[in-house]
């Protein structure tokens, strides 16, 4: 998804930008997944049974 936003150059943090935007991505997919709110199971589940 961030490869498809043009960097201006203005604003380009490097490589450390790069570092962290991939820690800050890794601790937001954790807290998602603990969260269980975006579970696909679930949600497949329920739209098989009918019980949206």
């Amino acid at each position: 998804m961030r490869k498809t936003v043009k960097k201006s150059g203005f604003m380009d943090g490097g490589n450390a930008e790069k570092i962290f935007q991939s820690m800050l991505d890794e601790k937001y997919a954790e807290a998602i997944a603990d969260s269980g709110e975006m579970g696909l199971a679930d949600m497949m589940y329920r739209q098989i049974c009918g019980r949206l």
